[in-house]
């Protein structure tokens, strides 16, 4: 049976509103060259396909984005995953659906500087971002936003590891 991205990412959006960053990071996974030739291999099996989309996600993704994944790799759906993302995008936007997430900070964030950084993450993400802000001084400056599981840590506590380790 064949189904196009619309109808695809229709069937993600059913399961996982919250998704969208996994699949903005699986797209990126998906547009290399070496993993292209791999999984569009005409000598890999089904199964081993899916054995591998198992091996390197099962442990870094929920289980309704592995579960599309291997319904995308039994289907050969996997050469529309760019479109896929862009119509899951669509019917956030469309649906006015936000994505919720934490920001923290050493010191309180004005209004204005929290709605800066919701617009530029709706930017990048195409979708609506809310944004609740937290304090912890003990980050001595700096930010971490977390938003659907995943966190972009751009805190001098974790620039200060980095630079110890």
């Amino acid at each position: 049976m064949s189904y196009t991205p619309k109808q695809l990412a229709d069937s993600y959006t059913e399961k996982s509103k919250d998704g969208l960053i996994e699949l903005m990071m699986l797209e990126k996974v998906f547009a290399l060259n070496s993993f292209k030739k791999m999984m569009f291999n005409p000598k890999l099996s089904i199964d081993k396909k899916k054995t591998i989309v198992n091996e390197l996600f099962s442990e870094n993704f929920n289980k309704n984005t592995l579960n599309f994944l291997i319904f995308l790799t039994e289907e050969n759906g996997l050469k529309n995953f760019s479109k896929i993302v862009n119509e899951f995008k669509k019917i956030l936007r469309d649906e006015k659906t936000a994505l919720s997430g934490l920001v923290t900070s050493s010191s309180a964030l004005s209004n204005e500087e929290i709605e800066n950084l919701e617009n530029d993450l709706e930017i990048k993400m195409s979708v609506p971002v809310v944004l609740e802000s937290r304090v912890s001084p003990e980050l001595l400056g700096g930010v971490i936003v977390e938003i659907d599981g995943l966190s972009y840590d751009n805190s001098f506590q974790s620039k200060l590891k980095k630079l110890v380790s």
